[in-house]
């Protein structure tokens, strides 16, 4: 975690109203300046603090531990702005320029807190959803954010609603959460993974996209039927995994995304590659309110190698060759650059099942029997070469005796 000069912390206030209301005309430009200029300030995201109702009546009652602490945040825009420093607030040495200034609600159960941030430099976001392999970068100028940063004090804004300040590190598009109560409900249509697109660079790219507004729908429909705790449910809706294991099989999966789309497949295989975790602060932005999931690799028993995303449920650890079953719905085709160089298309699942199973018994009767076969046959073989030997010696013995006797 980057250090910041613990002195500024100790002389930031916020005890009362005028003190709340007051810019923290050292602390902000101090760390504009670092999130502005040192690129360890801009990227830190791990195990961030959420800012929520219950957190913030702790802040409130004393916000001494929480300066200079990095936090996460989203919620719906309030207000977004640009701003030029030295006239809003006063001049800097060095000067900051343009900054943007928003403020952002957050509510759960009932209860509301706001933050405002200040970020210095435009908050940008490109929808990842769209149906071009670049979509057109843009302005963040409303709807919900996520944001992460360094917590600053107790504030009073302009308006007089009280709020918490934040120095933003980063600032970026986020959505309302959704429900997602059945496959329908998922937008399918938006995804073009036809791998004819590769014959071209940018269908290339295409083919590389997740769309994560279809994606994250899909984690979550599925996490309801996730492991031992949906598996009544698996039962209830009769999901029936077929494979893809067979040669045909796999190419008509890769190469007909389309027509396989959110049917339901299982099997057995190994884990190819450790899978990793995405977190609140890592996870791409979706609108279904998913959070964290697993990322990884799977061989199956039939040499076949796919990708799958799956719901945090089924998270634990799952070391390289770990043998498996698994069971999920067909997401897309992908297209991913492989060790050797070279592009190469594999299917992406989205499971419900991932668990570990023992190796195949070993077979003792067969075992037993091949040792003996072996034995059997080694046996035979020094009796043929013995037989043999003695065979030669007699036959030698005999003609010694004849050219003896002649």
């Amino acid at each position: 975690m980057p250090i910041f000069d613990p002195t500024i912390g100790h002389r930031i206030a916020d005890e009362g109203p005028d003190a709340r209301r007051r810019w923290e005309d050292e602390a902000v430009p101090y760390l504009l300046l670092e999130a502005r200029n040192t690129p360890a300030v801009t990227a830190y995201s791990r195990a961030l603090p959420p800012i929520t109702p219950g957190s913030a009546a702790e802040i409130r009652k004393d916000s001494r531990p929480w300066r200079l602490r990095y936090v996460r945040f989203r919620g719906p825009l309030e207000y977004i702005r640009e701003e030029e420093y030295a006239t809003t607030y006063r001049p800097t040495d060095p000067p900051l320029g343009r900054i943007h200034r928003g403020r952002v609600r957050i509510e759960e159960a009932g209860d509301t807190v706001r933050v405002v941030f200040v970020v210095p430099t435009a908050p940008l976001w490109s929808d990842p959803n769209g149906p071009t392999p670049r979509p057109e970068v843009q302005i963040i100028r409303d709807g919900w954010v996520r944001g992460r940063g360094i917590f600053i004090k107790n504030y009073i804004d302009s308006d007089d609603q009280p709020a918490l300040l934040v120095v933003a590190t980063r600032i970026e598009r986020d959505y309302e959460e959704v429900p997602v109560p059945s496959l329908e409900s998922i937008p399918f249509q938006i995804i073009d993974d036809d791998p004819a697109h590769a014959d071209q660079e940018a269908g290339r790219s295409l083919l590389a996209k997740e769309y994560p507004r279809t994606l994250f729908r899909l984690v979550k429909y599925a996490g309801q039927r996730a492991g031992e705790a949906g598996a009544a449910l698996r039962r209830q809706e009769g999901l029936a995994p077929g494979s893809f294991d067979s040669e045909q099989k796999y190419e008509e999966l890769v190469g007909q995304p389309a027509r396989f789309r959110a049917q339901y497949f299982g099997g057995l295989g190994a884990i190819a590659l450790e899978p990793f975790a995405y977190g609140p602060t890592t996870i791409t932005a979706n609108d279904a309110g998913v959070s964290a999931c697993l990322n990884g690799w799977i061989l199956t028993d039939g040499g076949k190698l796919f990708q799958f995303i799956a719901p945090i449920e089924l998270g634990g650890e799952w070391p390289q060759r770990t043998r498996i079953r698994y069971e999920g719905y067909f997401y897309k085709t992908k297209l991913y650059p492989a060790r050797d160089g070279t592009d190469r298309f594999t299917p992406v699942l989205v499971l419900t099942v991932l668990e570990r199973v023992p190796p195949p018994v070993p077979n003792r009767v067969f075992q037993i029997l091949i040792a003996a076969a072996f034995i059997l046959g080694f046996s035979a073989l020094i009796f043929i070469v013995v037989r043999e030997d003695k065979t030669k010696e007699s036959y030698r013995l005999q003609r010694r005796k004849r050219a003896a006797a002649s």
